[in-house]
């Protein structure tokens, strides 16, 4: 059975089970399990000696007294008796076993883990975690995290796939897509990688079909050569984001007491993310922007960017951070200087950045994009709109959303503001077009269709944008 087999099970299982089910509201058994049973189609089947029912469900003392198949089990005991649970599990023939409990290496407990590691091994299952958050998939209904709906958003079905060493990284991100009306097609919380690895999942989840760009926050790897291996078949397959943490000696010690990661030096990490085609973010935000670019926009065939803007400072900032990203200002031919000259008042400025000045209205927004849409100087488009000024109106999100139709070209749009702003920028977003509040974090995301296409030239063919 290849690695890819072997972890199906966990993302789309016929049936699940949870041991450690709690009757009591507020502990992590009881939260899994109502999670599972509102979410999950299939059967679930709660885990616990001691109870007859939970949530009105017949309840099991072992996973061996559950009649029938079982694919996946999530683990939520005290550390001591998950190896006695796992002999149970590989004796009921069950898949996959996604370990919650805390308690093995990351406070010490090496053996116990090890023990859990070499069972995994042996007879199985495998093994997501120890210590971590569990899975959340959208498509097939999993929900494994111990946090209630109430205190934490699910995103909408989407197509950003997010592994995370850290629970709590993850569920603050998740938390945050879901806010942002922002869809997407698993979360896994591997934590100490006890068995399956970051770039088993990073490979896996990179060839699934409903998956367009895998990210991935993580604190160090158990094995570089074959981190490198599933990295470079991953990259091959969908763009993979990761944020790295543990850059520091400060970082790398808390690491290892947290996932007992060994987090390495960060120069290290860097080449090989760079010979994997790993696009590295550099915080969580930007891990997020770029996921967002990357899963709606086509990749960018160079670096020339075409700014545009009814603002002059907007484009300072924006032409600075594009000189910052390593990437360049475009030069717009003269037919397309010419075509605006006949356009644009006599006071505005035909250059990049091309500024329509401050009563810019949704005509001179249109006249510019077509411009940017056939000039072959131009890769890519940061459209800038401030609706605070008298002429411009919700007339420009048609031209943008005309434009991103094409899908020849990369585009983002940036405008800050309150509530009228956010409402615009809505209308953009739940498009497919990624919106923006600061242009400096536009142009940081806009890289990296930049920087994907370097590796994956045929890229888009793949997708299905057009060339």
């Amino acid at each position: 059975m290849t690695f890819s087999e072997s972890l199906k099970p966990f993302f789309r299982p016929g049936s699940c089970a949870v041991i450690g089910a709690s009757r009591k509201k507020g502990k992590i058994g009881n939260t899994i399990f109502a999670n599972m049973l509102r979410s999950f189609k299939g059967p679930v089947y709660p885990v616990n000696p001691n109870a007859r029912k939970i949530l009105g469900k017949k309840t099991y003392s072992s996973v061996l007294d559950i009649p029938g198949k079982v694919d996946i089990v999530v683990i939520a005991v005290p550390a001591k008796i998950v190896p006695e649970v796992m002999r149970e599990c590989a004796e009921k023939g069950v898949k996959g076993a996604v370990v919650i409990s805390s308690g093995f290496a990351e406070t010490g407990n090496k053996a116990l883990e090890e023990e859990v590691s070499k069972i995994a091994r042996t007879t199985g299952p495998r093994v997501i975690g120890v210590n971590c958050l569990g899975i959340l998939d959208t498509h097939s209904g999993i929900d494994m995290l111990f946090m209630p709906e109430e205190k934490i958003e699910r995103p909408k079905k989407g197509d950003i796939a997010f592994i995370s060493q850290s629970g709590a990284v993850g569920s603050t991100v998740l938390d945050m897509i879901a806010e942002q009306g922002v869809g997407i097609s698993s979360f896994v919380s591997y934590g100490n990688a006890t068995d399956v690895q970051d770039y088993e999942l990073a490979e896996y989840l990179a060839a699934d079909p409903k998956t367009r760009v895998v990210c991935a926050y993580m604190e160090g790897t158990k094995n570089g050569k074959l981190f490198l291996e599933h990295m470079k078949k991953a990259t091959r397959i969908n763009p993979v984001i990761v944020l790295k943490a543990g850059k520091t000696s400060a970082g790398s010690k808390a690491a290892a007491s947290h996932t007992a990661s060994m987090a390495g030096s960060d120069r290290v990490y860097d080449a090989a993310f760079k010979e994997a085609g790993i696009i590295r973010a550099g915080d969580l935000q930007e891990l997020f922007d770029m996921a967002r670019v990357l899963s709606k926009q086509p990749l960018a065939k160079g670096n020339r960017v075409l700014v545009i803007t009814n603002g002059g400072g907007f484009g300072v900032l924006s032409a600075d951070e594009v000189e910052e990203q390593n990437l360049e200002l475009a030069e717009l031919s003269t037919k397309s200087k010419k075509k605006l000259l006949k356009i644009l008042p006599a006071y505005a400025n035909v250059s990049n950045p091309l500024d329509l000045v401050g009563d810019a209205d949704p005509a001179r927004y249109r006249a510019a994009l077509e411009v940017a849409l056939e000039d072959d100087n131009v890769d890519a488009v940061l459209c800038i709109g401030l609706f605070q000024t008298v002429s411009i109106n919700p007339k420009v999100m048609d031209h943008v959303l005309w434009f991103n139709k094409h899908k020849k070209k990369p585009i983002v749009f940036c405008a800050a503001g309150s509530e009228y702003t956010s409402k615009q920028l809505q209308k953009l977003e739940a498009k497919g077009v990624p919106t923006f509040t600061f242009p400096e974090q536009a142009v940081k995301a806009l890289k990296a269709v930049v920087e994907y296409k370097k590796t994956n030239p045929a890229f888009d063919k793949l997708r299905g944008f057009k060339k």
